[in-house]
């Protein structure tokens, strides 16, 4: 019975191995032929008259666009920030972009992203 078992969970998982490969296989050799749009990331965005922008109740003083590409990226991209930091780079945006981890430091926040073609 517990041999059963095991050929069973065996089967089970060469099936879904094999079927993520095949998957792969597909979006590798379709995924040059997607093309890639900005992406609004934040959109509850006001401008204050005296050339401030706010988002979610903080006021920051810089609306700046940083550029680079990013670690195996086939193009280059853009990020749009809002900060009130006199040196932010590409670098630094793009890490807190990809990045799993919540972040309670508020010193930029990405309003937008894109690729450049």
């Amino acid at each position: 019975m517990a041999k059963n078992k095991i050929i069973v969970l065996a089967v089970l998982f060469i099936c879904v191995f094999i079927s993520g490969v095949f998957v792969g296989i597909t979006i590798s050799k379709h995924g040059s032929d997607m093309k890639s749009e900005k992406t609004t990331v934040a959109i509850s965005e006001t401008k204050v008259d005296n050339s401030e922008y706010t988002y979610e109740g903080k006021t920051y003083s810089k609306r700046i666009k940083v550029q680079g590409r990013s670690n195996n990226a086939a193009k280059e991209s853009y990020y749009i920030v809002y900060t009130n930091s006199d040196s932010i780079s590409f670098e630094e945006v793009d890490k807190r972009f990809w990045s799993s981890e919540s972040h309670t430091d508020e010193d930029f926040v990405i309003i937008e992203f894109g690729v450049i073609e």
